[in-house]
């Protein structure tokens, strides 16, 4: 039962829903045998609802979401996102509030089977005027893209009778990529680790200084040492460059029209991803195609946002936000849907 006027809602717990019921009962069978024990009992029940109800709203009137964090996150991980609960009452305690988060508005009923959550969280006591983090947990999500949350504030103080709430939207920005492709970690860690092996560094000169007792003639500048003392020699010190590259990487993004399933879809987009995440790894400059010339601004953005499958994907490419890439040393890693080369480009 929720009134969206006042951002309330109630539901009864099993433990309130059974006294509640028994409290009814004992106030139909009072009003019938007019037994006082009958009307203590139906007194009793209700005022422990009553009494429930209104120090919960206590706990709601005073309680406050400051903000949710940014999150990136792999689909299918663990994780948990940070949020700050504050106490705004100058003098007393809230206990026990607990925290929903949903990406869509939830519908809560008078008797719900199940609370329905994507993140939970809770927290025993803030104190007055005092803030406190609280980790809202999941077990693991699709990929998407959150630019708002639905969060659920609740209480069960201070009988467990009934879960009193309130519901509020707010900004957020969670991003859940698509999940690392391992085997195909490991075959780019070692084609970039081939590629190393096969360039060679080049040398080029520095500067001067005096030879040290240590240091061997080969590198002695002889035309500015051949008339002078042993002790006075100079000696050539050369600096060591090796060849730096950035990546492209190029999907094929047309080969998702041929793909005939979700799981096919996910697996190639886990792909691009796991390219993007070694790139990190080797600390090497990359950039996303997304269409021909065009690159991704924000390539974590992009994946999470990305149209699932049966969507229409090419509508999606040419809607982001892309910039034009200006020359540099670069190899092209092109991700096809089974083939994974490099390029020199």
């Amino acid at each position: 039962m929720y009134f969206k006027g006042v951002n309330r809602g109630m539901a009864f717990t099993k433990a309130g829903f059974y006294l509640t019921g028994l409290a009814f009962l004992a106030g139909l069978l009072a009003t019938g045998s007019g037994s006082n024990a009958l009307f203590l009992t139906l007194g009793l029940g209700l005022s422990a609802l009553v009494v429930s109800g209104i120090l919960s709203e206590k706990v709601m009137r005073h309680c406050r979401v400051r903000a949710v964090e940014s999150v990136q996150v792999s689909a299918g991980t663990p994780f948990s996102i940070p949020v700050h609960v504050h106490n705004s009452h100058p003098r007393n305690t809230l206990y026990g509030v607990e925290i929903f988060i949903d990406r869509r508005k939830p519908k809560y009923r008078l008797i719900p089977k199940a609370w329905p959550m994507e993140f939970y969280g809770n927290v025993l006591r803030v104190g007055p005027q005092s803030a406190v983090s609280v980790p809202a947990r999941s077990h693991g999500l699709k990929r998407g893209a959150w630019k708002e949350v639905f969060l659920t504030q609740a209480t069960l103080f201070p009988f467990n009778l009934v879960r009193k709430y309130k519901v509020d939207s707010i900004h957020a920005n969670v991003l859940i990529l698509p999940p690392l492709d391992l085997e195909l970690l490991h075959v780019l860690n070692d084609e970039v680790h081939a590629r190393a092996l096969l360039s060679v560094p080049s040398s080029e000169f520095f500067s001067h200084r005096p030879v040290y007792p240590s240091d061997s003639h080969r590198n002695v500048d002889w035309k500015k040492s051949t008339l002078a003392d042993p002790q006075s020699w100079i000696l050539k010190v050369f600096q060591e460059h090796s060849p730096q590259f950035g990546i492209l990487i190029c999907p094929q993004w047309s080969d998702l029209t041929a793909m005939t399933n979700a799981e096919a879809h996910e697996r190639f987009l886990a792909r691009v991803q796991t390219a993007i995440e070694f790139c990190k790894r080797e600390n090497k400059p990359f950039h996303l195609m997304l269409t021909t010339g065009q690159f991704a601004d924000d390539h974590a953005q992009a994946l999470a946002a990305f149209p699932h499958f049966g969507k229409d994907y090419a509508a999606f490419l040419s809607s982001q936000p892309c910039h034009v890439l200006g020359r540099g040393e670069f190899v092209t890693l092109r991700m096809g849907a089974t083939v994974h080369k490099w390029e020199q480009g």
